[in-house]
């Protein structure tokens, strides 16, 4: 990224380097400021354009961090789910709950609105919890939506208890299914 500014008649080059993770950045300041510029008006500048680099490093590392979030393998974690919720049994029913992942309808319309926010034209049908392919896309869409840090106990905790779930009453269920991920 090259930057060029010209800010109250200082002209300010920069080139930016940094490293972090697997990218790497260029930082360099060039100022060149007009005889008339005073003393503060410098340091003033100069305060500002380090605080701006300072900041920099984080915010590469935090999209760096984001990235690296998305690459989370669910397989192992869906299958302890299944195997918990229907012990595989795709034609599994429990009250409104159905499929290998005991889906109630309040999820697929959940995912059906979270498809619309996301303008696609895509949308799931009550039967579609009987699939079991189906029914790992609506898992995967409500992490994507609901747990964007893909953070593997708010997943499992959020399945059995809702996004808004309670700690207490979701620990024996969370057990079980960790006991089955080791």
């Amino acid at each position: 990224m090259v930057l060029y500014l010209v800010f109250n008649g200082t002209e300010i080059i920069g080139f930016l380097f940094l490293i972090c993770q697997n990218r790497e950045y260029i930082i360099f300041i060039l100022l060149r400021f007009h005889k008339k510029a005073n003393m503060d008006k410098r340091k003033k500048i100069v305060l500002l354009i380090f605080s701006i680099f300072m900041f920099f490093p984080m915010y590469c590392c935090a999209a760096e961090q984001t990235e690296n979030a998305n690459e989370v393998d669910w397989n192992p974690v869906i299958n302890a789910i299944i195997h918990v919720e229907s012990k595989g049994n795709s034609r599994a029913k429990s009250g409104s709950s159905v499929g290998v992942l005991q889906i109630t309808p309040v999820l697929v319309a959940e995912c059906n609105q979270i498809l619309k926010k996301r303008k696609s034209k895509k949308r799931f049908k009550l039967s579609d919890r009987f699939s079991i392919a189906k029914s790992k896309e609506m898992f995967l869409l409500i992490q994507s939506y609901h747990n964007p840090l893909n953070d593997i106990e708010t997943a499992i905790r959020a399945w059995n208890g809702g996004i808004h779930f309670s700690i207490k009453k979701t620990q024996r269920y969370f057990e079980k299914v960790m006991s089955l991920l080791h």
